[in-house]
């Protein structure tokens, strides 16, 4: 996971919740969907992109972070 809290899978970004930077996961790849875990934990599922250099983001993910900003 990278410092803006997202996993790179070919070539695009995936967001994760911000808490759980800097822990080693694994990736599930369907045809349409990602699924990210953590042990056996799903932290995030997303619509898989196709392309280069492409994000998906979801804003739950960075509300702690938000909260701790003044």
């Amino acid at each position: 996971m990278d410092k803006y809290g997202t996993v790179m899978v070919d070539r695009n970004h995936y967001s994760v919740p911000t808490s759980y930077a800097g822990q080693q996961v694994s990736v599930v790849l369907g045809v349409d969907r990602v699924d990210i875990h953590l042990k056996s934990r799903r932290l995030a599922s997303h619509e898989r992109l196709y392309g280069c250099n492409k994000w998906q983001l979801d804003a739950d993910h960075y509300l702690d972070l938000l909260h701790q900003r003044p």
